[in-house]
C-alpha cells in the first residue's frame, strides 16, 4: 500500500507492514518521531522531497529504498538527533539533498547508519551541492559497502570519527572524471575494515587523522593522467596516523597520479615511505 504525505505531522509518522511505499511531497512536513517503522520487517521505498526532522531518527526502517530530493530538488532535508537515516537492514540510500545528524556523544550518531550492508549515493553527476554531515558520516556494518560521492560528505565529531567507515569492506568512489569537487572531509577520512577496500578518488579526501585506511588491503587510486588536482590529505597522529594512505593486514597498491600528502611537519618513520610507501603513504609489509 502507498501513501502520499503533503501535510505537518508534529508527532511523526509510523509505517507498517502493509504501508511500504511513501512519498512525502515538497509541501510535507514529519517531526517529532521521524519517520520510523519500527517492530515490522519487510522492504520499504520511501522518497523525501519535504523536510523530515526527528528527535532521536529522521528515518528508521528495515531494508528500504530511500531517495531523498533530486536534482531539481536540493531542498529535502532528513535529519535526527543520534541518525539521519537508519537501515536495520540492507539498503539503498540516494541524497539530493541534505542527510544530517547531531549527536557527537560516546557512540556518535551517522547521518546514515546502514546496519546490514547497502549502498549509498550522495548527489549525481548534476548535482554536486548534495550534504551528507554528522558525527560520522556515513557508517555501513555487517556486510560490504558502496560509497558514491559526487557532493560532500562531512564528519564533525570526535578526531577519530570517520567520513566514511565500512566495517566489512567496499568500495568508495569520489566524484568522477567530470567531478572534481566531491569532497569526503573530517576525522579519520575514509576506513574500510576486514575485508579489501577499493578507492577511487578524483576530488578530495582530507582527513584530521588519515586520509583513506585500508585494514586488510586492496587499493587506492588517486586522480587520472587529465586529473592532478585529486587529493588525498592526512593530518596529525602517532604511527601510521597521519599518513595521506594506509594499507595495512593485506597486499594493497597505490596508484597516485595527483596529490597524496601528509600535513605533519614531522611525519615520522612510515609516513615518508617506510615499506615501499610515497611520502604521504605507509604500506605495511605483509
Amino acid at each position: 500500500m502507498s501513501k502520499i504525505l503533503s501535510g505537518t505531522y508534529p508527532s511523526g509518522y509510523g509505517l507498517n507492514a502493509t504501508l511500504t511505499d511513501v512519498t512525502v511531497t515538497s509541501t510535507g512536513k514529519i517531526e517529532g518521531s521521524g519517520l520510523a517503522a519500527n517492530g515490522v520487517s519487510g522492504s520499504y521505498d520511501i522518497r523525501n522531497y519535504g523536510l523530515i526532522e526527528g528527535d532521536k531518527f529522521g528515518l528508521q526502517a528495515p531494508s528500504a529504498l530511500i531517495i531523498n530530493g533530486e536534482n531539481s530538488n536540493t531542498s529535502a532535508l532528513i535529519a535526527g538527533f543520534y541518525d539521519g537515516v537508519q537501515l536495520r537492514g540492507a539498503g539503498r540510500v540516494f541524497n539530493y539533498g541534505t542527510i544530517s545528524a547531531v549527536y557527537g556523544g560516546f557512540q556518535p550518531g551517522g547521518a546514515v547508519q546502514e546496519l546490514a550492508g547497502g549502498s549509498v549515493t550522495n548527489g549525481s553527476a548534476d548535482d554536486s551541492v548534495a550534504l551528507i554531515t554528522g558525527p560520522l558520516g556515513i557508517e555501513i556494518l555487517n556486510g560490504a559497502g558502496t560509497v558514491q560521492n559526487f557532493g560532500t560528505v562531512l564528519s564533525v565529531g570526535f578526531l577519530s570519527s570517520s567520513v566514511v567507515d565500512l566495517s566489512d569492506g567496499g568500495t568508495v568512489v569520489n566524484g568522477n572524471s567530470a567531478d572534481t569537487v566531491a569532497l569526503l572531509k573530517g576525522g579519520a577520512g575514509v576506513t574500510i575494515y576486514n575485508a579489501a577496500g577499493v578507492v577511487t578518488n578524483f576530488g578530495a579526501i582530507e582527513g584530521a587523522v588519515q586520509g583513506v585506511f585500508l585494514d586488510a588491503g586492496g587499493s587506492v587510486i588517486n586522480g587520472t593522467l587529465v586529473d592532478t588536482g585529486a587529493l588525498i590529505e592526512g593530518g596529525s597522529g602517532t604511527f601510521h596516523e597521519g599518513a595521506g594512505v594506509v594499507v595495512a593486514g593485506a597486499a594493497g597498491t597505490v596508484t597516485n597520479l595527483a596529490t597524496i600528502r601528509s600535513t605533519q611537519h614531522d611525519p615520522g618513520p612510515g609516513r615518508g615511505g617506510h615499506g615501499g610507501g610515497q611520502p604521504g603513504q605507509w604500506l605495511e609489509p605483509d
